[in-house]
């Protein structure tokens, strides 16, 4: 092959290469904060947005079971949670898009527990395209917050 085969071949490896990591490498578009509410989003959340959790560990075996709810933020009021998963277990996989009715535009806060979701948030600590949330007792999650601009 001549040369400039070879280097035209070298260049469409490469595109096609930066394209399939741009697919899967996806950083999160906000991190978390610890408040006495459970986590709260650093930023707001556009409507289409989808909060992807990772159940790392509830602190138990894999037979133990716990809850994790989503909150909208709501300053001075209640509000009903806009996401509930009350069977969660160690490895389970969980996704909440945020639609128009859910609040979106706003923060939205992130509470688990086992019986009930309200475990003390301890610290987030931010990984390459995910945030690692750490509550009270042992419970661990991976949350990636996603939205297609």
């Amino acid at each position: 092959m001549s040369i400039a085969k070879h280097l035209l071949l070298l260049l469409l490896i490469t595109v096609s290469i930066q394209r399939l990591w741009g697919q899967t490498y996806k950083p999160s578009i906000t991190s978390w904060t610890p408040t006495s509410a459970g986590f709260e989003s650093t930023a707001a959340l556009p409507q289409g947005s989808e909060i992807r959790i990772l159940v790392v560990t509830t602190g138990h075996s894999a037979k133990w079971q716990g809850e994790i709810v989503i909150h909208p933020e709501s300053p001075g009021f209640a509000v009903n949670p806009v996401a509930r998963w009350p069977f969660v277990r160690n490895g389970q996989s969980l996704v909440f898009r945020v639609v128009q009715h859910a609040r979106a535009g706003g923060r939205f806060y992130i509470q688990a527990g086992t019986p009930s979701p309200y475990l003390r948030a301890d610290s987030c600590t931010r990984h390459a395209d995910y945030d690692q949330l750490t509550f009270d007792k042992g419970w661990i999650l991976n949350v990636k917050v996603l939205h297609e601009f």
